[in-house]
């Protein structure tokens, strides 16, 4: 580790550090989809994992022994075939006791840079509003660091823009840091790569994952113009992340159904009755006979997972 990094690992653990036990933060990463021939209908979704403050370095531990080293990327894992670690990610995420999963996603409309960034910010400000006002815990977003340093520039002034119009709390930390030096930056990688699989693979058995070990202590929003989210959901995702994460002996997680309570219960026993893959298709419109038969042919074998290739 150079001196530079050694410095960063030091400054970013003593924020960790002032984190309390009971206080959140959100853990983000993104995938997308960029306009393909056998795939015409972009998307991009910002993934977040919510841990209490108590289990942040224990977790970094944990996930070092999972993989068996301090490097994971959850693309390369599927592609090197490293399929048994990516699932021994999700169950350990499954059964963790007071972990939330937040995602927030939308239609791209173009494919240049503008445009993917423009979809970038809209989820990424929807998600932390979102759990801002669920969580009246939360203390702040990790994302990991982008290769050019005006990108990250730009996510730091949409969140100086967003505390200053009082949609989120000047308090709330925003860092921008490598995966080298949090680990806990694996988590929203697997889990967005896990939720990546449900639209980009519907025939596939890897668009199954979400739903088998993360679904039911996640809350996913969609954007666009065919979707008006409903801010009543919020609240419904916040008592269930209370509940669990109030009292230590609640039951896991993966064993209780959506709770099918409060103004949005029909829309949660709806959610129940419908395969994740194919809610999330209907919401998006890409259930397509094309895009099937695309993906039937294609999708024998996990292939390439670069965020911007069709075949994830």
């Amino acid at each position: 580790m150079t001196k530079k990094s050694s410095f960063g690992l030091h400054d970013h653990n003593a924020f960790l550090s002032e984190i309390a036990p009971s206080e959140t933060v959100v853990y983000l990463d993104e995938t997308f989809q960029q306009p393909a021939p056998q795939f015409p209908n972009s998307f991009y979704s910002v993934c977040g994992v919510v841990l209490q403050g108590q289990h942040i370095f224990t977790m970094q531990d944990d996930l070092r022994e999972i993989v068996g080293g301090n490097y994971w990327h959850a693309t390369e894992a599927l592609r090197d075939g490293r399929t048994d670690v990516f699932l021994d990610m999700l169950e350990h995420m499954r059964s963790h006791p007071t972990m939330n999963i937040i995602v927030a996603t939308t239609n791209v409309d173009g494919s240049d840079e503008q445009a993917m960034e423009k979809a970038r910010h809209q989820v990424l400000s929807e998600l932390l509003i979102d759990l801002t006002n669920a969580d009246k815990s939360f203390r702040g977003a990790i994302l990991e660091k982008r290769e050019q340093s005006r990108k990250d520039n730009s996510d730091r002034a949409l969140v100086k823009k967003l505390q200053n119009s009082k949609l989120l709390s000047p308090a709330m930390a925003f860092k921008l840091i490598s995966p080298q030096i949090d680990r806990n930056l694996w988590l929203p990688d697997t889990a967005a790569m896990a939720y990546r699989r449900t639209i980009t693979h519907p025939y596939n058995e890897t668009s199954q994952w979400f739903g088998d070990y993360l679904q039911k202590f996640s809350h996913v929003t969609v954007l666009n113009e065919n979707t008006n989210p409903d801010p009543r959901v919020l609240p419904i995702m916040s008592e269930r992340m209370k509940k669990i994460q109030n009292d230590p002996q609640a039951p896991e997680r993966y064993n209780q159904a959506p709770e099918a309570k409060g103004p949005l219960g029909f829309l949660m026993q709806q959610q129940a009755k419908m395969p994740l893959a194919q809610l999330i298709e209907q919401q998006l419109n890409r259930a397509t006979p094309d895009n099937a038969q695309s993906e039937t042919s294609s999708n024998n074998e996990l292939g390439n997972t670069d965020h911007q290739s069709p075949t994830l």
